[in-house]
């Protein structure tokens, strides 16, 4: 029987694709009825009765807001910078660019993915009694992917320059 050589660029989908897609899995069950503001201030309420903490936030539901605003930030950028690995590593796997060209169209492709399910999600609450839709939260949601791209960017061209100059100072 004969197998396929083993390739060491191929594609992984299932190891690329997983934070993302268990990141959408997270964002699709938290945008129920049952995620709505009311039902997080109940569950904030009662960690802060448990932790003894409920005279440091006197406004409880203004804390919700701000830590449930603060969550739409980190999620949508973690689905943005997930996303920009993703499809980095299929444009780089295609062959047919360069890494800098890659990574600048592989983080605009995450970043329009993240404002997409954004869009979607806000879509979807709009028709879910207890829930409201807002264009700001899909605004928030998108800023929240270009900044975490914006660091992995910037972060993997100072890595791959780094890199460059430690294999130059080898060969000399």
């Amino acid at each position: 029987m004969r197998t396929a050589p083993h390739n060491s660029h191929s594609v992984r989908v299932p190891s690329n694709w997983l934070p993302m897609v268990f990141l959408l899995c997270a964002i699709a069950a938290e945008s129920t009825r049952t995620a709505g503001q009311s039902h997080t201030l109940r569950f904030l309420s009662a960690v802060l009765n448990r932790l003894h903490l409920t005279g440091y936030c006197p406004d409880l539901s203004v804390t919700n807001n701000e830590l449930r605003k603060l969550g739409h930030f980190c999620g949508y950028g973690l689905l943005g910078l997930f996303s920009t690995q993703v499809w980095l590593s299929l444009l780089l796997h295609s062959g047919r660019r360069g890494w800098r060209l890659a990574a600048r169209r592989g983080a605009a492709l995450g970043v329009l993915t993240a404002a997409s399910v954004a869009t979607l999600d806000e879509w979807h609450q709009r028709y879910l009694p207890g829930r409201n839709s807002s264009f700001a939260d899909v605004l928030l949601d998108t800023s929240g992917a270009v900044l975490f791209v914006s660091l992995f960017l910037l972060s993997a061209f100072i890595n791959r320059q780094q890199a460059s100059k430690d294999a130059e100072s080898i060969t000399r």
